[in-house]
């Protein structure tokens, strides 16, 4: 294995481990969640100086 595939493997590899533990950690929810928030701030805005 090349020294950039090896560097790639480990590079993806400690984002999993850091994704596993943010799962662990409960630092993440639905994706739904995140999107029906972002709605909610977008319509809440006053776009009429645009």
């Amino acid at each position: 294995m090349s020294s950039i595939n090896h560097y790639a493997e480990l590079e993806l590899l400690k984002k999993l481990a850091e994704a596993e533990a943010d799962v662990s950690d409960n630092k993440v929810g639905p994706i739904e969640d995140t999107i029906d928030a972002l709605r909610k701030e977008l319509l809440s805005r006053d776009y009429s100086d645009v």
